[in-house]
């Protein structure tokens, strides 16, 4: 009986005839898969080569283009020209096509950044080349061998340098993924190689194929890259070759010749080998020389050199050459033909062999004397004054400076500043103009150093001062006695064209013995010792002492303070009752002003009244004194209606009335406090009225139609004529305290106040006595027609307080009350 587990002949048979069939299409799909994987890889590798090809490329034809562009700016050779256009060319072909065959690449940033930078270069590149064309061979060498292309350059070289590295990890990854793929395959096959040993036969010999192939690849591209570098080597050499021929290019006198007849320069050529100098012809034209006086020697140049100069010349030449510097500049004197000595700029730039030794320097000397005239002038315009060319004040302190320290080394050594003012310099600067006072100041100076050493130092300050430095002096009786000089050589008058003029000088002097470190502090002894001297009465000369100086802290102290009372309203107005002498009745108040200080209680008007006069503030004080005492009149008028009669005199600075707007701020106080204007009556003081005498005349006529009264104060005691006094609308003058305090005792005072009664009288003025004390002088004044007084016989300047109790309930008789209270003490 048969088996029926074995299969039959005829399964067997379509058993094999399946398999076979099976066996014929994976066989074939095998076949077919294997030669595609060879053709795939093949192509693969191809691509790998060819992109490693391209990074050596790029990196090549970079270096290429660098090395034709150098050579044809050095060697001016039309073929080194076209062989840089040339590899330029085939560069855009190579990045081209290596974009087409990674298009990824486009956009990477080591392509953009090569590709910008590679535009930078080809510009620079090109303007060489251009600069060459042109005959402007050094701006071209400067161009490809400066800074900026190295930069540009190493910028490039890196950017192209991670671009070719990217091409090749790109190859790389390519090849990669399609052997994982291969592996892949030869897995399946290994799989089925146990059903299938021909097919797996018919594989291995595939794989051994695709190896020898790859290896045969392999083979070829290491020969192709053996080929390139040896392309390079031969490239170097020739680029070694084409720097010699460059040296023997430089060393043609036809080139340098061409250079130099192209500048006005005095270009020269020194060869180090031979120590012979060649010469353009702007050697003669620049300094005069002939032709034949010119020496072909370095030593003739060196002689040329002015000895003073000589020495930092030639070393820093020798500091160039052994200092491996490609330049070298100097500025320093070289002798003329005529043996006069011109300022020079000198640059060159070294030459250098291969191993780096300096073999030659090429250069050119320029002319500069008209520029140094301009500077060394300019200097001297930053330390002199423009109108005497004395030193000015940055000089002076410059040399005080250098005297202080002398003194500090030497205890024998002294010295002395006298610090010196023109007295009443502007009088003649505003009569005569300022042309004459610079002719005057010319003049004097030229006094002034006559009296001095040629060792002292005269400088001016600016304006009418002058300071000296007395240098290494005896003691201070030595400054004084130059101070004499100069008082007594400044004493003759000065003939400025038609007119004579005669000047003094007030003088204040500082000494070294108080030892200070700061030359300010001299000058600053010195101006203050002059300023006393201009106190003391001018045309003078002053010694500091210490307490010139606490003087000097203390008016410091008190403008301070001042300004400070201004602000914070520190001042307070006081009255003092005018009386009439007829009657004996309170006629009027005279309005004084007191400055409340913090510190020191009350202040009389002696005491501040001349330092705010200097410190220009005056006005203000003015103006806050003329609204306080018209407000108060004004509200004792309303309190008391029996003392409407009263007037308000309120004293004011000429300079006030000298004010273009002062008529307009008296409408203003009268508008704002209500005050009747007759009631108010201004006094200006005789010593201010002639000073300004136009613009016062003006404000007093302006004043007097508005009603308000006007009154000349201290009268006697300034320098007006009796023509002025009699062309002002004045009503009233008032004589000094000074002429009425001794007319019962000096009979020339009696006659003066009687003069001056009399003048008014004969003028139509009403005339106030100040300083009434005594019952005589009240007497002698009414016994001579005058109509008012005031002083301390009636009452002292009082607060408001207390002089509102003089018109209440109506005004005070003071006379009688003082006659009784004399009689009394008697």
């Amino acid at each position: 009986m048969p088996d029926r587990t074995l299969p039959d002949g005829r399964f067997t048979f379509r058993l094999i005839v399946g398999m076979f069939l099976v066996s014929c299409l994976v066989f074939g799909g095998l076949i077919w898969h294997v030669f595609h994987s060879y053709r795939v890889t093949r192509q693969i590798i191809r691509q790998e080569m060819r992109l490693k090809e391209f990074a050596w490329e790029i990196v090549y034809l970079d270096e290429a283009l660098t090395m034709s562009a150098r050579i044809a700016v050095l060697t001016l050779e039309p073929e080194w020209m076209e062989r840089y256009y040339r590899f330029e060319q085939q560069f855009d072909e190579v990045i081209e096509e290596a974009q087409k065959l990674v298009p990824e690449v486009r956009h990477n940033q080591a392509v953009l950044q090569a590709a910008g930078t590679n535009d930078k270069l080809v510009a620079m590149e090109h303007k060489a080349i251009k600069e060459v064309e042109e005959g402007r061979f050094e701006e071209a060498q400067e161009i490809l061998f400066g800074g900026a292309y190295g930069i540009q350059k190493e910028i490039y070289a890196d950017a192209v340098k991670r671009f070719s590295d990217q091409l090749r990890i790109r190859a790389e990854e390519i090849l990669s993924g399609e052997h994982d793929r291969a592996v892949f395959s030869i897995a399946v096959i290994s799989v089925l190689i146990p059903l299938l040993f021909f097919a797996w036969t018919a594989v291995l010999f595939v794989l051994r194929r695709w190896q020898l192939a790859v290896q045969e690849n392999s083979r070829l591209a290491e020969r192709r890259l053996m080929e390139k570098e040896a392309a390079k080597e031969a490239l170097e050499m020739d680029i070694s070759e084409r720097k010699k021929a460059e040296e023997a290019l430089r060393e043609s006198q036809t080139r340098l010749q061409l250079v130099a007849h192209a500048t006005n320069d005095a270009v020269w050529d020194w060869d180090f080998r031979t120590n012979q100098v060649w010469w353009n012809d702007g050697i003669c034209a620049i300094f005069g020389y002939q032709p034949s006086e010119v020496i072909s020697d370095s030593a003739w140049w060196k002689d040329h050199i002015h000895s003073g100069d000589r020495d930092q010349v030639t070393s820093g030449v020798h500091a160039a050459i052994e200092g491996r510097g490609e330049f070298w500049s100097a500025e320093y004197r070289f002798r003329r033909a005529d043996n006069t000595y011109a300022y020079v700029y000198n640059r060159g730039y070294v030459v250098r062999e291969s191993s780096g030794k300096a073999i030659r320097m090429i250069g050119a000397i320029v002319d500069i004397s008209d520029r140094k005239q301009v500077e060394e002038q300019l200097l001297h315009d930053a330390f002199h004054d423009l109108v005497t060319g004395l030193p000015n004040r940055a000089l002076f302190i410059d040399r005080l400076g250098r005297s202080i320290g002398r003194a500090k080394r030497r205890s024998d050594y002294l010295f002395a500043v006298l610090f010196i003012d023109v007295d009443r310099f502007k009088v003649i600067n505003d009569s005569l103009g300022h042309a004459v006072g610079d002719q005057l100041l010319k003049t004097i100076t030229e006094r002034l150093l006559s009296s001095l050493r040629p060792s002292d130092t005269l400088a001016r300050f600016g304006g009418d001062k002058f300071t000296v430095l007395l240098e290494d002096i005896g003691d201070v009786n030595d400054a004084t006695r130059v101070a004499d000089r100069i008082q007594k050589e400044l004493t003759v008058p000065f003939n400025l064209g038609k007119q004579e003029v005669f000047i003094t000088v007030s003088i204040g002097i500082s000494q070294s013995a108080t030892g200070y470190d700061q030359p300010e502090d001299f000058l600053r002894d010195a101006e203050t010792a002059m300023y006393r001297a201009k106190t003391l009465g001018r045309a003078r000369y002053q010694v500091f002492d210490t307490e010139m100086h606490a003087r000097a802290v203390s008016l410091l102290q008190m403008e301070t303070d001042l300004r400070r009372a201004i602000e914070r309203n520190e001042f307070e107005v006081y009255y003092q009752p005018i009386i009439s002498l007829k009657t004996g009745l309170l006629s009027g108040f005279e309005s004084l002003v007191r400055w409340r200080h913090p510190q020191r209680g009350i202040l009389l008007p002696y005491d501040f009244l001349p330092i705010l006069q200097e410190m220009g503030l005056i006005i203000q004080l003015d103006h806050h004194v003329l609204m306080e005492s018209c407000r108060q009149m004004k509200e004792w008028q309303k309190k008391f209606p029996a003392c409407s009669s009263v007037n308000m005199n309120v004293n004011l600075s000429a300079k006030h009335f000298a004010h273009p707007g002062f008529s307009d701020f008296v409408d203003q106080v009268l508008q704002e406090t209500g005050l009747n204007p007759k009631t108010l009556k201004l006094e200006i003081p005789e010593s201010g009225i002639m000073e300004h005498a136009e613009f016062v005349e003006v404000a007093l006529v302006q004043l007097k139609a508005k009603k308000v009264s006007l009154s000349i104060d201290d009268f006697g005691t300034g320098n007006s004529s009796l023509s002025a006094i009699h062309r002002f609308p004045i009503e009233t003058l008032k004589i000094d305290r000074s002429f009425v305090s001794m007319m019962d005792q000096k009979q020339e005072n009696l006659e003066i106040v009687r003069a001056i009664i009399v003048l008014a009288h004969n003028l139509s003025m009403d005339v106030v006595a100040e300083g009434i004390e005594t019952e005589p002088q009240l007497v002698l004044l009414r016994d001579l027609g005058c109509e008012y007084g005031q002083g301390f016989l009636f009452s002292k300047p009082v607060p408001s307080k207390t002089a509102e109790g003089f018109l209440s309930p109506s005004p005070k008789q003071f006379i009688a009350k003082t006659k009784a209270s004399n009689s009394r003490i008697a």
